[in-house]
């Protein structure tokens, strides 16, 4: 079983990381028969080392007389850390575990940031079970071979379907290594177990709004929410919606406000600036929070005003469940007079005993003649009211 999920380069991938070691300029490998070795630099050998490997490796199988010219380079070039890397394709290729480990170490002892003999350093520890040392191996390489990111990423990710790895997966994400990033947002988008990927991101706190949106992805809002109210910091207001009055209160999304940054920016004294070219249908401005049925009242105070020849303004609530944004609520557009006057208030219900949250939506709407609005949304007050409007 641990050795279906050892981590294995296909040749393909070492022909490129031997390609980017050797900073290969062009040469016709087909000219190399004519040419006598001994004239030939040994990079252009490689080079058409590397041209026959490619053409074995789309027939099924590495022939003789290639893994020969292999072993040649070996011997005459004893200090160059490439042919040794062909070697030890070669020994991996017949199953020849002691030559391959030779190999990778002496091509190691030229070259330390060789990838294709340190994956094959990785390949072994995983083999015997030393996870942490192959993260540790993968991270070194991470750090100063910058060609080769997605190579380890890919690696890491293989090694993420054994369970076994999990808990030294958790102690070098903790070390902050340079694929953290990358690896824990392609999880976030798996089916990875939800349970470890939340310790994963106890190392990544800025970020909780990736964990959070794998959470309502699955339908687990509940889960999600409290997730949300945990991380933020303890004098934090909870309200609905969350930070009410735009003053860019710490928060993780779709919890807290998702802004269109082409459109809108949260102002320096707070509220939410909006800047709309009269183009296209964007969210301005949205927010999930959860919401009982029952009958409430919105009141959204602006500052400035717009002209509806050039644009429309509107507000939109919906049914959120899971990664469906769910039925329509309630749609609304606003009236000009209105937010010139500094106060829209608008009343809907909420009838839905299935919907437990809620997303809020302000969004901009062209007009007949597209001119640049510009107006500021200064704050959102929710109430719930009683059945008979009071």
């Amino acid at each position: 079983m641990i050795a279906s999920l050892v981590l294995r380069i296909g040749l393909a991938a070492i022909i490129v990381a031997l390609a980017a070691v050797a900073g290969l300029r062009t040469y016709a490998p087909d000219r190399l028969a004519s040419v006598s070795p001994v004239l030939v630099p040994v990079r252009h050998q490689v080079s058409g080392l590397l041209t026959s490997i490619g053409r074995d490796q789309e027939a099924g199988s590495l022939k003789a007389s290639t893994m020969a010219r292999g072993r040649d380079l070996a011997r005459t070039h004893p200090l160059d850390p490439l042919p040794y890397t062909l070697v030890q394709i070669e020994g991996n290729a017949q199953g020849d575990r002691d030559t391959a480990n030779r190999a990778a170490l002496t091509a190691l002892s030229f070259q330390p940031r060789n990838r294709a003999a340190r994956m094959h350093v990785v390949n072994q520890l995983v083999a015997g079970g030393a996870y942490d040392e192959a993260l540790d191996q993968i991270t070194l390489l991470s750090r100063i071979d910058k060609d080769g990111q997605e190579t380890y990423h890919t690696a890491i990710l293989r090694l993420v379907q054994n369970t076994a790895a999990w808990p030294a997966l958790e102690r070098a994400v903790a070390g902050d290594p340079p694929w953290k990033e990358r690896v824990l947002a392609v999880l976030a988008q798996s089916n990875i177990d939800t349970g470890f990927l939340r310790r994963l991101f106890v190392a990544w706190p800025e970020r909780i709004d990736i964990l959070l949106d794998r959470f309502v992805r699955d339908g687990d809002l509940d889960t999600a929410y409290l997730t949300f109210l945990t991380s933020l910091p303890p004098e934090a207001p909870i309200t609905i919606p969350f930070d009410p009055s735009f003053q860019a209160v710490p928060g993780a999304r779709p919890f807290n406000w998702r802004i269109s940054s082409r459109y809108a920016e949260l102002g320096a004294e707070g509220g939410l600036d909006v800047s709309y070219f009269g183009r296209g249908r964007p969210t301005l401005a949205e927010q999930v929070f959860p919401l009982a049925p029952g009958q409430y009242q919105l009141d959204a105070s602006f500052e400035g005003s717009f002209d509806p020849e050039a644009a429309q303004l509107a507000f939109r609530i919906r049914c959120v469940l899971g990664d469906d944004k769910g039925e329509k609520l309630a749609d609304w557009t606003l009236e000009p007079g209105d937010v010139s006057s500094g106060l829209v208030r608008t009343q809907f219900t909420h009838s839905d005993p299935d919907c437990g949250y809620i997303r809020l939506e302000f969004r901009a709407l062209p007009g007949v003649y597209p001119r640049t609005t510009r107006l500021t949304l200064a704050g959102l007050t929710l109430t719930a009211i009683a059945p008979d409007g009071s």
